[in-house]
């Protein structure tokens, strides 16, 4: 998104993006025009009789989207049944969870509550119910705009588009088909969406009006040009004016010609590489490149006839300045024409993003200390060597005093929890130093079924039936065979956990050549859009994973198993990730839970097989 630079483009992407990732049945973007003052149905999805001349007086708002324009913040609307509690009116709603910490201030962007037709006087929020860092109010004004796209919906979510200053408009949400209310979760996910593409569009706004000014300035400039002899001194005007706006770009900016040898310098290029205009001009453009980049150099003028001649081509690179230091930068390649179109050179406009990189680094260090500080809050309160000495004691102890029985039922229940905590250090120590694999061509459905076999006994005890849709002609992986039946049978044991008795476990096998004659590709797993690779669904019918709860399952020490130790599904993440994939969840309540495992062929481990290693919900 942060590449386009067509407004309409960035707007539709926007719903496009928030129409997929949340349950939101209508949605529409009233575009702030600044200089008619007005606001219009830009880009809509859901509606069947709005169109883009819907169109208001910016001027004649009032109410609620009069606030959010004042307060650039998101306002989540709903309208809650009264009920009697002894007395005073209570406010039912529990969806409604801000975590803000005041130890991490402006973590999150404040979502205010609106309470629909009910007096604010009159709500009382529940003491159970957390609303940190939240306005709630009751919403009695009438809104023109809001009633006239939406009618009388009674839960909607108003979100500015803005940054900084700068407001481009409202993006309005409801489940107008289903009278649904709208949900926290995607009210926050909305907001998030919109502030991440508020700098793209302000970008492709602020673009816009550039082009414009530049293209006014060249039909000048070719009217210039028509009357060189009688207008030289206007042109030679024009002339300084563009050199100007070059060298003051806050981006390098280097052109070459037909031979990649540099033919401009602009003054930020110069402060970013540490070189003199004269010293670069007339060089061949390798001498600001990495060796293994300067091999590449024909490369350039290959690729100059395939570029975008509109677009260019964007990418991240490295470049040595002068004292051979080597910074990375986002450069934008470009070709230049003549007159008749002929390629004559390449212009590329780069800037320095080692602070960018840095950040990245910091903020990735971070998260490895935090799961080094769970680390260590759970070794801290399991001890491994004092452990052995308790056993050898009561041993000893059980061989004196053992002989009553009732004496020996005790001894065996210490021995018996000195076994388990024996097992937890053990998975804890597995967790911080993982075993390296010891990668072959192996058998998914192999795997599996060595899974299985180990986990019968559990699945007779509760009678789980098994449905097994493998494939004929499956790849083989390049994986550890250990390392992977032990991910699929905690898996397969956590499903068992899960489910009453005479429940149903199917495990799914799917590679791109076989889905489209794979009747389950779509229903079983949501992640069968995922074409690389091979993918290993494990589907049961318990009790599921709460949503709040979805996300954290990967932490580690994260459980909600009366006596489990919460590092299972950590070390298969783990094992995972050496293998190059990537493992999925998702869970409804009450409807069963999906494990996805995705895991690259063996002629795509240097490739990017799988769309990377995360836990979605």
């Amino acid at each position: 998104m942060a590449r386009a630079e067509d407004l309409d483009v960035l707007l539709n992407t926007l719903v496009e993006d928030i129409a997929d990732a949340t349950d939101f049945e209508r949605i529409v973007v009233l575009y702030h025009d600044q200089e008619t003052k007005t606001l219009e149905a830009k880009v809509f999805y859901g509606f069947e009789e709005l169109t883009d001349k819907t169109i208001f007086a910016f001027e004649e708002i009032g109410g609620l989207l009069n606030k959010v324009y004042a307060d650039r913040q998101p306002y989540h609307v709903i309208e809650l049944e009264q009920v009697e509690e002894g007395g005073p009116q209570a406010l039912k709603y529990g969806v409604i969870k801000d975590y803000y910490s005041e130890k991490t201030p402006n973590k999150r962007q404040p979502i205010n509550l609106c309470i629909k037709n009910i007096s604010s006087t009159h709500v009382r929020i529940p003491h159970q119910t957390k609303y940190t860092h939240c306005t709630v109010f009751s919403v009695r004004q009438k809104d023109g705009p809001i009633e006239s796209i939406f009618g009388r919906t009674t839960s909607y979510l108003i979100v500015p588009i803005c940054e900084s200053e700068n407001f481009y408009g409202f993006l309005m949400a409801d489940n107008g088909i289903s009278r649904s209310p709208v949900t926290y979760g995607d009210a926050r996910l909305s907001a998030a969406m919109v502030t991440h593409a508020a700098s793209a569009i302000g970008r492709a706004i602020r673009q816009a009006k550039m082009l414009n000014h530049i293209a006014a300035q060249h039909d000048a400039l070719k009217k210039a040009h028509m009357a060189l002899e009688q207008h030289l001194e206007k042109a030679e005007h024009l002339k300084s004016f563009y050199e100007s706006i070059i060298q003051n770009l806050r981006s390098g900016l280097i052109t070459t010609d037909d031979k990649l040898h540099i033919t401009h310098v602009n003054r930020s290029a110069e402060q970013c590489l540490g070189y003199k205009r004269d010293e670069l001009i007339g060089q061949p453009l390798s001498i600001i490149l990495l060796e293994e980049q300067r091999a590449k150099r024909c490369l350039f003028r290959d690729f100059a006839e395939e570029l975008d001649q509109d677009a260019g081509y964007l990418a991240e690179m490295s470049m040595v300045c002068k004292d051979g230091t080597v910074i990375p930068t986002e450069s934008c390649f470009s070709v230049i024409t003549d007159a008749r179109g002929v390629i004559t050179g390449l212009s590329c406009i780069f800037r320095d993003i080692t602070a960018k990189k840095a950040m990245e680094a910091h903020l990735a260090r971070i998260d490895r200390l935090a799961s080094l500080g769970e680390l260590a809050a759970g070794v801290a309160h399991e001890i491994k060597n004092p452990l052995a000495g308790i056993a050898g004691a009561m041993q000893i102890m059980a061989r004196e005093f053992g002989e009553d029985p009732a004496t020996n039922d005790i001894f065996q229940e210490i021995f018996s929890q000195i076994k388990r905590l024996d097992g937890f250090v053990n998975n804890l120590l597995q967790f911080a130093k993982p075993s390296v694999p010891k990668f072959r061509m192996v058998r998914l459905d192999e795997i599996l079924n060595s899974a299985l076999f180990l986990a019968s006994r559990q699945l007779q005890d509760k009678f789980i039936k098994i449905e097994l849709n493998y494939g004929k002609d499956q790849p083989e992986i390049h994986g550890d065979q250990g390392l992977l039946q032990q991910v699929f049978l905690n898996i397969i044991l956590n499903a068992v956990d899960a489910m009453e008795n005479d429940g149903t476990l199917e495990i799914h096998i799917c590679w791109d050549e076989k889905g489209k004659q794979c009747a389950k590709s779509e229903c079983i797993s949501s992640y069968s859009r995922i074409k690389s690779g091979v993918k290993v669904v494990i589907k049961d019918d318990g009790h599921g994973i709460p949503q709040d709860k979805l996300n954290s399952i990967f932490n580690p020490f994260f459980t909600t198993k009366p006596h489990g130790t919460g590092l299972g599904l950590s070390i298969s993440h783990r094992i995972i990730e050496q293998h190059n994939g990537a493992i999925f969840v998702e869970s409804t309540p009450d409807r069963g839970t999906i494990f996805t495992v995705c895991l690259p062929l063996a002629q795509e481990i240097n490739g990017a097989a799988c769309p990377g290693n995360v836990s979605l919900s």
